[in-house]
């Protein structure tokens, strides 16, 4: 599942050039995005032969907004049971290896309990105990405590039916919790999920990286801006070039898309913007 939207499609291409070249293996890539694909970039998108699927609005993750309606949405027209989630600016780097995402996918489907499991060693660190599933050791979160961002934004494996419940669970208390940047709800939320209502659910984080990728921990852009000379070092290291646009932004900024942006990434951009210099 690569999750992404619109404004960041310039990121589409280059992530599918990488996919195919680090995945040592081949299996069903969803680009789940908002809105309707320009004709011409659907048209290379289709030479990758993957599946598209288009919520059909425009993604806003601000206080009010829809990304917890529009990944379960995504999740409900996807089959498979366990979840490989990449999100949009998360562009991999090095061979991501069959023998290890199959291990991953047997340890879901073997222990009902574990819900969760965090793929790269740029996610947060989990403060629980080392166990051991498959021979594989993992740190386990601690979910009593609990752990502060059980789930990352960085690449995870996850059970559909768990996860739906879980954004359910977003959609229903951020306000509560005056989360004003749905995306980092996600990671903000996990630990009261899990303390207040699966406490014998189990998350995982790999102490061996299985997901490397281009700008860690952050990804190739970082609140809409460029991320520490991350196209300099695609076009250096994989030829490929990044289309960027005004003060090293990913997209054109415009005052509807700041207001659809969250807080704390429409802050950070404006930040950026106002002190940039060449």
């Amino acid at each position: 599942m690569y999750l992404t939207c619109n404004l960041y499609s310039e990121l589409w291409l280059p992530y599918l050039k990488l996919i195919k070249k680090y995945l040592e293996f081949s299996f069903d890539i969803y680009l789940c995005t908002d809105i309707d694909i320009n004709p011409d970039l659907l048209k290379e998108i289709k030479k990758y032969n993957i599946k598209i699927l288009i919520y059909g609005h425009l993604s806003n993750i601000s206080s009010g907004g829809n990304l917890y309606k529009r990944i379960t949405y995504y999740l409900n027209n996807i089959n498979n049971n366990n979840i490989f989630v990449n999100i949009d600016d998360m562009l991999p780097s090095a061979i991501i290896k069959e023998k290890s995402i199959n291990e991953i996918v047997d340890i879901l489907n073997k222990n009902d309990n574990i819900k969760i499991i965090k793929l790269s060693t740029s996610s947060e660190p989990y403060t629980g105990s080392i166990v051991q599933y498959n021979s594989k050791k993992f740190t386990m979160a601690n979910t009593l405590k609990p752990d502060s961002y059980i789930f990352n934004v960085q690449p995870f494996c996850i059970k559909k039916n768990f996860f739906i419940d879980f954004l359910s669970f977003c959609e229903l208390n951020y306000k509560k919790y005056n989360i004003k940047h749905l995306n980092g709800g996600l990671e903000i939320l996990g630990g009261y999920y899990f303390k207040n209502n699966h406490p014998n659910f189990i998350a995982l984080r790999i102490v061996e990286n299985i997901c490397s990728f281009y700008g860690e921990p952050y990804g190739v852009v970082k609140a809409g801006v460029i991320y520490k000379n991350s196209d300099k070092i695609l076009k250096d290291r994989e030829n490929i070039d990044l289309k960027l646009y005004s003060k090293n932004t990913i997209f054109e900024v415009n005052e509807d898309e700041l207001n659809r942006f969250g807080e704390h990434n429409k802050n950070n951009l404006l930040k950026h913007l106002k002190g940039y210099k060449n």
